[in-house]
C-alpha cells in the first residue's frame, strides 16, 4: 500500500496548461473570460465575451478545452464524444467551441462543437470530433476566429434562453447556466429565469384554473448567488404532488 493522503489526478498539470494557454489568447485581446466552476462543469470551461476597441459587443460563446498528447490524430487532433455531448452542443443556447491544446509546442486548435452537432444526422462513428491542425488559434489568426463565430450567431443557433422552455431537464438546466453567463451583460437574461416559461395545459385532473388569467402556472425554482450559481429545476405541480395525474405542459410566449 502507497502512503495515506489525497491524490490529485496525474494529468491535471497538462489540463490547466491548456486553460491557462486559452484564456491568455483572449484575455490579452481584452476578452472577457469567465471560468466555469468545477462543480457546474456539464462540458463548458470557459464563457468568453467578445470585445471590439474595448466595447464589449454582446456576442458571447462557450469554450471547452482540452489538453493532452491523447487527442493526436493522424493528420490532426479530434474530442471524443458521447450522446449527451453531441445533444448539449446542439441545443446549447451559446455556441460552444472545442479548443485542443498541443503539449509539446503549445498550438492551439479549434472546432465549432455545435455547428458540427448540429450537421450530424446519425451517430458519428468513432464518437469524436475531427479538429484540422489548420485551425490555428493564436494572437495572429483570432480575428479570423471571431469573424467565423460571428457569422455563425448571426445565422444559427436558437434563441438565447429558448431551452428554458424545452421538456428535457437536462436542456433546460444547461440554459439556466448560459442564463447566468449572459446575466452578466443583459440583466434580462437573469429575470427570464424568474418568469413563468411553461404552463399546465388545462384539462381535468391538472389543477388549472377554469379562466386563463388565474389558471395556476409552473416556475422554473432557480435557486442561485452571485458567488455559486446553482440551478434547481423542479417539474412539479403542486397536484401531481398530492397524487394527481401528471399534466401536460405548453410554452408560455415570452
Amino acid at each position: 500500500m502507497g502512503t495515506p493522503g489525497k491524490r490529485v489526478r496525474p494529468n491535471r498539470p497538462v489540463e490547466r496548461a491548456a486553460v491557462r494557454a486559452v484564456t491568455a489568447v483572449f484575455e490579452d485581446a481584452n476578452f472577457l473570460v469567465q471560468a466555469v466552476d468545477g462543480a457546474n462543469d456539464i462540458g463548458k470551461d470557459l464563457y468568453v465575451d467578445v470585445t471590439e476597441a474595448g466595447r464589449v459587443t454582446g456576442e458571447l460563446i462557450a469554450v471547452q478545452v482540452k489538453g493532452g498528447g491523447s487527442y493526436r490524430r493522424k493528420g490532426g487532433y479530434a474530442i471524443p464524444c458521447s450522446a449527451d455531448d453531441l445533444a448539449l452542443w446542439a441545443t446549447s443556447t451559446v455556441p460552444v467551441i472545442g479548443i485542443v491544446h498541443e503539449p509539446d509546442g503549445g498550438q492551439l486548435h479549434w472546432v465549432n462543437l455545435t455547428a458540427w452537432a448540429r450537421a450530424q444526422t446519425t451517430p458519428p462513428s468513432p464518437m469524436e470530433v475531427p479538429v484540422a491542425s489548420t485551425w490555428r488559434l493564436d494572437a495572429r489568426t483570432l480575428a479570423a476566429f471571431v469573424a467565423e463565430a460571428r457569422g455563425f450567431l448571426a445565422a444559427s443557433g436558437p434563441p438565447a434562453l429558448v431551452g428554458l422552455a424545452d421538456p428535457d431537464p437536462g436542456v433546460q438546466r444547461a440554459a439556466i447556466y448560459d442564463a447566468f453567463a449572459l446575466g452578466r451583460r443583459d440583466p434580462r437574461a437573469l429575470r427570464r429565469t424568474r418568469a413563468p416559461v411553461i404552463s399546465p395545459a388545462r384539462r381535468p385532473g391538472c389543477g388549472g384554473a377554469a379562466d386563463g388569467a388565474s389558471r395556476s402556472r409552473l416556475r422554473l425554482n432557480v435557486l442561485s448567488s452571485p458567488r455559486s450559481p446553482r440551478a434547481l429545476l423542479s417539474a412539479r405541480l403542486m397536484g401531481k404532488k398530492r397524487g394527481k395525474a401528471p399534466c401536460e405542459f405548453q410554452p408560455i410566449p415570452a
